[in-house]
């Protein structure tokens, strides 16, 4: 199977509830930069709602590293627990769907990072 990272950043207005995320799917030396808008969000939901579009995205069971700068709650998720458990599920249903191997990875203080990675690919399209 090939090997996918998909980073995904995103960010929501408190006072609006309206948000995006950009996301970089990588593969064998491949990049592809997305865009998404979402309403009625926060930050973490919409990194992913990132994720989730960017698994649907995929064409063949892989083995997909997801990629964000934060925790996203994936501990308490995998135990049917906290605010975003839904997208959790969601998430992991569509990578079981699909046939894909996959695992988490968090870019701890790494943000200002991931943003510029995913930046640079934005300018490229």
């Amino acid at each position: 199977m090939k090997m996918v990272k998909i980073y995904s950043t995103g960010g929501c207005d408190a006072a609006t509830r309206e948000g995006s995320a950009e996301i970089v799917l990588e593969c064998e030396g491949k990049i592809k930069y997305l865009t998404f808008s979402y309403s009625d969000t926060t930050a973490n939901r919409c990194i992913l709602h990132g994720l989730i579009d960017g698994v649907n995205c995929l064409k063949k069971p892989c083995n997909v590293e997801l990629i964000s700068s934060c925790e996203l709650g994936v501990k308490k998720a995998q135990k049917g627990k906290g605010v975003n458990v839904d997208l959790h599920q969601e998430l992991c249903g569509i990578l079981i769907k699909k046939e894909c191997e996959y695992s988490f990875s968090v870019m701890h203080g790494e943000g200002d990072i991931l943003n510029a990675f995913i930046r640079k690919h934005r300018t490229k399209r």
